[in-house]
């Protein structure tokens, strides 16, 4: 076979597998919920005047008032929930206003109430693109927040090749693009009363990047323009301003190849073996462990390729209080193995980025099923690194996920 058409192969098995209907045992992937940190905030909770996320409490009775009033307010409920029925239904698909879009019910036209001063759109004082130059993974760990539109399915995707490509990635913000396809993109933002993105947020180093990543997806995916003020440009002609909250629920692996431009495939044609799996039998760890190795120390490995999964859409089953939340998406970092191999653990991240150990849930204890300690080292990221970022023991993981994968080039 001549070189051409062996390069014409291999382009027609990476186009065929980023236009393959996704599914996972004969079910498309829809995943999808905003984050609740972000709304308490723009809904203005906390008081202090700094709003950061790891200062609001959802299991405070006025946090979970005022997002009542807000389902109310914009018919995302029937009807107002108690306080005991709303921490209930908060992380269920079929009930919760968080797996639905910003939308109001009934009209199609974006929500634009997430604050009471208007949301206007302009860069966020004080910011840049990119800070600081890259020293290793620790510099790229928690830059990527997702906000409150219903896009963790792209957050997770962005986090993770920004995890293996930290020394390179972001590119450039006039090299951003989607399929190899360069999108224009503007550096304005939906922004609240706060100066505070309502989409993906500043980085803790007033990066905007992920905010650039986000807005220029939202072109490529051809989102409505946003009516709000401050919004410029023309629908389906970059640069222009996307409404962001109207993404509606997605794939990550699908993203994942989006952003990068590889492949994913769960059969064994592509690459002699699967990169996506689904989590029927309890065999995560030794997949990750085999095919998708990259530093390791013998106790700690990192991915070699950008890694997802999502869990799964019922909410019965989900750990103590909610734990892992239903539909969402994770990026996978590594795993982790503190007792020479006896006890496995896979090292994700949630793209909220706030650290559950020390939230009211009592989500992800220090021992255990969960983040045991010296994870946070284990990876190289330094004992301040747990902003979403936890250990979930391997039999424990295949229970609640639904699926994993990374995305290679064909």
């Amino acid at each position: 076979m001549s070189a051409e058409s062996e390069s014409s192969k291999k382009r027609s098995v990476a186009d065929e597998l980023k236009t393959r209907p996704r599914k996972m045992n004969g079910k498309s992937r829809k995943i999808g919920v905003m984050n609740p940190y972000v709304l308490v905030r723009m809904l203005g909770q906390p008081k202090e005047s700094s709003c950061e996320l790891d200062k609001i409490d959802l299991n405070d009775p006025e946090t979970l008032r005022l997002m009542n009033v807000h389902f109310k307010k914009h018919r995302l409920v029937k009807k107002h929930w108690t306080y005991r029925s709303l921490r209930k239904n908060l992380y269920d698909p079929k009930l919760s206003p968080l797996y639905k879009p910003m939308i109001k019910v009934g009209s199609g036209v974006a929500n634009p109430e997430v604050n009471p001063a208007p949301a206007q759109y302009k860069c966020p004082p004080g910011t840049a693109y990119i800070t600081e130059p890259r020293g290793g993974k620790s510099d790229i760990f928690d830059d990527v927040i997702q906000g409150a539109a219903i896009n963790c399915y792209f957050h997770a995707a962005l986090h993770s090749t920004a995890w293996v490509n930290w020394n390179a990635f972001p590119w450039p913000i006039d090299q951003i693009a989607f399929n190899g396809q360069p999108i224009a993109v503007s550096a304005n933002f939906l922004v609240d009363a706060s100066n505070k993105p309502v989409g993906a947020q500043i980085s803790p180093n007033n990066e905007y990047w992920a905010c650039a990543w986000e807005k220029a997806y939202g072109e490529f995916k051809n989102l409505a323009k946003s009516s709000k003020p401050g919004a410029s440009g023309t629908w389906g002609k970059p640069p222009y301003d996307p409404d962001v909250l109207t993404f509606s629920e997605g794939d990550p692996l699908q993203s994942l190849s989006e952003i990068t431009n590889l492949v994913y495939d769960f059969t064994s044609k592509t690459f002699g073996s699967p990169t996506a799996y689904d989590t029927s039998a309890e065999y995560c760890y030794t997949t990750l462990n085999t095919h998708n190795v990259g530093a390791s120390d013998g106790t700690s490995m990192i991915t070699a390729n950008p890694t997802v999964a999502w869990t799964k859409a019922s909410c019965a089953t989900y750990g103590p209080k909610g734990a892992i939340i239903p539909s969402h998406s994770y990026s996978i970092l590594g795993t982790f193995t503190p007792d020479g191999g006896n006890t496995k653990y896979i090292v994700l991240r949630n793209p909220w980025g706030i650290s559950f150990s020390t939230k009211g849930f009592g989500m992800f204890a220090q021992t255990g099923d969960y983040c045991p300690p010296g994870l946070d080292q284990a990876i190289t990221l330094g004992p301040a690194s747990d902003r979403g970022i936890f250990g979930l023991r391997n039999g424990v993981f295949w229970n609640y996920f639904a699926g994993f994968g990374w995305v290679k080039k064909a």
